[in-house]
């Protein structure tokens, strides 16, 4: 993250994202050290959101959601577990 991480955190952009942005957000989704996107309903099976150009997806219902913050178009945070230099 730049010098603008607390911008680009609360930074709000809309679908229709790029290949590359879905690339990027569906990596923070399952990089395993970030709480993922969710869905808002409760039901069985997966509530893990899944990036796709036209927006987040439930793999279980319907629910969609079309805003990511900045921040993750850019792919998953630093691990902060990792202590390689």
């Amino acid at each position: 993250m730049g010098e603008d991480w607390e911008r680009d955190y609360v930074e709000m952009i809309e679908a229709p994202w790029t290949d590359e942005q879905v690339e990027n957000l569906n990596r923070w989704q399952q990089c395993g050290y970030v709480h993922p996107f969710t869905c808002a309903n409760h039901h069985e099976g997966s509530r893990d959101l899944i990036a796709r150009n036209d927006g987040w997806h439930c793999p279980t219902c319907p629910y969609t959601q079309t805003w990511a913050h900045e921040s993750m178009m850019q792919g998953p945070p630093p691990n902060p577990f990792d202590r390689s230099p």
